[in-house]
């Protein structure tokens, strides 16, 4: 089975620096835990249906 290599910086394409360079100044450099919501939330957005977000009691 081949092991596929992860990419390092000088193998990215502008756009996909621009990107984590985007990411940084979002999150002011640091690394946010991941919540339930959010990951909820990035899963909807990536399928493409409509994003609902509600407080922890939302029936």
């Amino acid at each position: 089975m081949h092991r596929q290599t992860k990419p390092t910086m000088h193998e990215l394409s502008g756009n996909e620096l621009a990107w984590i360079e985007f990411l940084r100044l979002l999150s002011y450099d640091q690394v946010p835990t991941p919540t339930l919501a959010a990951i909820q939330a990035l899963r909807l957005t990536l399928t493409g249906r409509e994003l609902k977000i509600c407080s922890r009691d939302c029936a």
